[in-house]
């Protein structure tokens, strides 16, 4: 079971490993990941790929249970900020990126550049 949010990579990583282990049976399935940590609590699957450190609860749950967990982090979250060549601003600090996401800072000339507007662009 695996969140949706990591899906496209566990995907590719399923075929490597059905690559390496033609043998062996790997099935992906995406769900959120409170029902990952549903299934893998029930049972129903072998390993859970979940976006999210566990909840309280879930961890009192698996003390309940007798569940031992062992997790693996294997990705990281980035994030890369990309502006056009003509434009002089050259260095951001984070605070700066959070200021332009939250609206607070709405043109170039605010950072240093030319008196344009700045238009945040999220990817989905």
């Amino acid at each position: 079971m695996c969140a949706p949010e990591a899906y496209t990579l566990i995907t590719r990583e399923q075929s490597v490993f059905r690559a390496l282990y033609p043998q062996a049976s790997i099935e992906v399935r995406a769900g959120t990941s409170r029902n990952a940590i549903a299934d893998l609590f029930a049972a129903r699957c072998d390993l859970a790929v979940v976006t999210r450190e566990l909840e309280p609860e879930e961890r009192r749950a698996a003390v309940l249970g007798k569940l031992e967990l062992e997790g693996y982090r294997f990705a990281r979250d980035a994030l890369v900020v990309v502006t056009h060549p003509a434009n002089p601003v050259e260095n951001l600090a984070i605070e700066d990126v959070r200021r332009i996401y939250r609206g607070e800072t709405t043109s170039w000339a605010e950072m240093g550049g030319t008196d344009v507007p700045i238009v945040p662009v999220l990817q989905p």
